[in-house]
């Protein structure tokens, strides 16, 4: 699933789309959480209806962090963590060594650029929204 998080998009894969996948199928999400609809996914899985999911995101942003979440409330209202049939990356699945470095290049591109009254080399369409 790659798709941008937009009213359009939140919650478009739920339980009549879960149920169209065969049993032999993995989803990946690497998008954003609300996509797909946590509870038909989590029990899905949990059926065994779909083979498994690899999730790099979470229902409830900045879980990790105290400031965000003193009472150290979970990812999700559902333990995908312990599913076997489920690989959890909560937006880390990118992190690399490199990824710091080409983030700010790419930062230091589009600054130069628009200082220089050229277009950024990824602009976000505001009607679009992504």
């Amino acid at each position: 699933v790659t798709v941008p998080r937009a009213p359009e998009t939140r919650g478009m894969i739920g339980e009549p789309q879960i149920r169209l996948m065969k049993p032999t199928a993995f989803i990946v999400n690497v998008a954003r959480a609300a996509i797909i609809q946590e509870e038909p996914l989590y029990t899905a899985l949990q059926e065994g209806r779909i083979a498994g999911a690899a999730l790099d995101v979470w229902w409830k942003p900045h879980f990790w962090d105290p400031f965000w979440n003193p009472e150290g409330a979970d990812a999700s209202k559902y333990p995908y963590w312990e599913l076997p049939n489920v690989i959890c990356t909560p937006h880390n699945i990118g992190s690399t060594d490199t990824r710091s470095d080409a983030g700010l290049e790419l930062m230091v591109e589009n600054i130069l650029r628009i200082r220089d009254g050229r277009p950024p080399i990824n602009p976000v369409d505001t009607k679009l929204r992504y």
